[in-house]
């Protein structure tokens, strides 16, 4: 069983959402939001678009709070279910280096 077929098993557990990243760059996506030289140019590891398409299998909504901005594009051209931001704001409307919404 690979790294991201593990999820099933926390799935049967009860997991229903999961994000990818905090405020950091981890195994599968690049946060960094937060930090002082800005967010990395990349999205998703091999890993975190292995864990999309896992959680897609399975049904488990995607958190994209944290997550930077190429990993948010990123995750909308391959997923065919919608994701969540469950804390974050709209760019447009406030103005903070937390804006992981930038498109809404």
């Amino acid at each position: 069983m690979g790294r991201s077929q593990s999820v099933a098993h926390f799935y049967e557990l009860g997991l229903r959402s999961l994000s990818l990243t905090h405020a950091r760059v981890n195994t599968a996506a690049a946060g960094g939001i937060f930090a002082a030289s800005g967010s990395p140019s990349t999205g998703l590891t091999t890993f975190g678009r292995e864990l999309e398409q896992e959680c897609e299998r399975l049904g488990i909504l995607l958190d994209l709070a944290h997550i930077n901005p190429a990993g948010f594009e990123e995750i909308f051209s391959l997923t065919t279910r919608p994701p969540i931001v469950s804390h974050s704001n709209a760019e447009r409307v406030c103005r903070a280096r937390k804006a992981a919404c930038i498109f809404l």
